[in-house]
């Protein structure tokens, strides 16, 4: 009767048609019965009449339910519920805190791959024990091991750490300023300055900034303490069934995270679980805006380096004035903008290349060209994708085109600057204006000497912003040294010019009062200027 049933619903269908939907319908029927003898036996005539295609299709349908089981069969010993983005055992769920992942310096992080480690079982305890049970991640880190610790703990200092250094300095810069003008911390007047001053807010304030920055995490715990997860503290690294229960929950452990923080480095996307990651996140937020922080490991470094250097350059101009400029202050100030101008524009455009080619990573990306230090590993990865797809050409096909869109989404422009990278520079240059305010210098002509201040801070925000989307004009690496070489010079020099009229405008005209009032709407002009470079800031990120 099924049969007879079979053959009417394809009356309206002839020849090659009908036989294919016939052997399509037989081989359903035919698998989803475990006893042969429980079958309805199909008759002689009906077998007579399947074609080749319709035999075909039918084998073809075996094979490709063959190669999914042969996966789940394999000697990894995985269950068919591992590598699912719904977390089956809620007590493998671990976090740790910022302070055991960054102790050390993050000396955790230094080994090119977690997998080719070994551990003592004693070892393997301890590094389980910096972990706890929860119930919720605050942050999954998502990293590459081979990408160097130095990026890592920098972009974790910045995202975890800025907001308080910032806070704290800022608090310990104006309490100098507010003793120095009460004459409760002493001053000095050099001969070739105009007012009695010590750097006392800029010393103070920029050794607090740095000091917080690297080490706040130890405060927050006992304020606010995160969970974070990081493989290396959160699976166990010698109980191989924990450890194997533990890295085929990753992607469930994604999905339990609030955030996930992508320490991204060019070769993030190569790696194969990296991506496995991101596509669980993806899959975890189907229709949802993706709860990820993108940290670029080169940006980090450039934006820590260029604090560093400001910090530094300020305290040496007001060392030399203390000394009475046995160094003119314009001779240090101009060496000190060029050199800076080409290691800025030799780090952005390195940068540049690098987020340019992240494009070029997502829209070709295969499962099977993506790398992974172990097969076992391997095959976890493929098994769980072919849970989510119908075979990984499909997966492949997804991270190429709705994993790669959410993901360049959610990073947003590639011309775009983070906002929270240029606040320190202002703030390290506000830290020196406090101490000549503290001297009384802004008693008089007050009007333009704020104007002066306001003026060259907006400068700074300005300048950095430009140079960025400079180097996104020029950030195509030539075949020939000679002229990469001369690229950079020649992008360096046009970056000095700017700073250089940027200096002058602000210090030689506005505060000299030339051209009287006509030039104090200039600062606001450049505070405008910063406001629409940076408007990709505010509509693509929160910093």
């Amino acid at each position: 009767m099924a049969m007879m049933a079979t053959c009417g619903s394809c009356c309206e269908r002839t020849g090659d048609e009908q036989l294919h939907v016939i052997a399509i319908q037989v081989a359903e029927s035919l698998e989803n019965t475990d006893d042969a003898s429980e079958q309805e036996p199909v008759g002689d005539q009906m077998s007579m009449n399947l074609s080749e295609e319709a035999l075909q299709s039918i084998e073809e349908r075996r094979s490709s339910d063959n190669e999914k089981k042969s996966l789940e069969k394999s000697d990894s010993g995985l269950s068919p519920d591992s590598l699912s983005v719904n977390l089956r055992d809620f007590t493998l769920l671990r976090g740790t805190s910022l302070r055991h992942i960054l102790h050390r310096c993050g000396r955790h992080f230094s080994m090119a791959s977690l997998a080719a480690q070994t551990y003592s079982p004693e070892e393997g305890t301890m590094l389980y024990a910096k972990s706890r049970p929860v119930k919720q991640l605050d942050f999954f880190i998502s990293h590459s091991w081979r990408d160097d610790r130095f990026g890592k703990i920098l972009a974790l200092w910045i995202h975890s750490n800025l907001h308080f250094a910032m806070a704290v300095s800022t608090t310990v810069a104006v309490s100098c300023g507010v003793l120095a003008r009460l004459d409760i911390l002493p001053r000095y007047h050099p001969e070739t300055s105009e007012v009695a001053f010590f750097p006392w807010a800029l010393f103070l304030g920029s050794v607090t900034f740095f000091w917080a920055l690297a080490c706040s995490h130890h405060v927050h715990v006992y304020l606010w303490d995160k969970s974070y997860f990081l493989d290396k503290f959160c699976v166990h690294q010698t109980d191989q069934e924990l450890k194997q229960r533990g890295v085929t929950s990753f992607a469930a452990f994604v999905g339990c995270a609030n955030r996930v923080l992508l320490l991204w480095s060019p070769q993030y996307f190569t790696r194969l679980w990296c991506t496995l990651e991101v596509a669980a996140l993806v899959k975890a937020n189907s229709g949802r805006p993706l709860p990820l922080d993108f940290l670029p490991l080169q940006l980090a470094k450039i934006s820590f380096i260029s604090w560093v250097l400001y910090a530094a350059t300020m305290s040496i101009i007001q060392t030399n004035r203390q000394l009475d400029r046995p160094i003119p202050d314009l001779v240090f100030i101009c060496l000190v903008i060029v050199v800076a101008s080409y290691l800025l524009v030799v780090a952005l455009r390195q940068y540049g290349r690098a987020r340019q080619a992240l494009e070029m990573q997502l829209r070709p990306f295969a499962v099977q060209e993506a790398d992974c230090f172990s097969a076992s590993d391997r095959r976890a990865v493929e098994k769980a994708l072919l849970r989510w797809f119908v075979n990984l050409d499909v997966c492949n096909k997804h991270i190429r085109e709705g994993v790669s869109d959410q993901v360049l989404q959610a990073l947003g422009s590639e011309v775009h600057y983070p906002m929270k990278m240029l606040l320190p520079i202002v703030m390290i240059n506000f830290f020196s204006e406090a101490d000549y305010i503290a001297g009384r210098f802004y008693d008089e002509e007050t009007l333009y000497r704020l104007a002066t201040m306001l003026g060259w801070s907006g400068s700074l925000l300005v300048i950095i912003p430009l140079s960025h989307r400079l180097r996104y004009c020029f950030c195509d690496e030539h075949s020939s040294p000679l002229r990469e070489t001369l690229t950079n010079i020649c992008l360096g020099a046009l970056v000095a010019l700017m700073w250089m009229v940027g200096f002058f405008v602000n210090f030689r005209l506005v505060d000299s009062q030339v051209l009287s009032g006509w030039l104090l709407p200039l600062p606001v002009l450049e505070w405008l200027a910063f406001f629409y470079l940076q408007r990709g800031s505010f509509r693509w990120c929160k910093g």
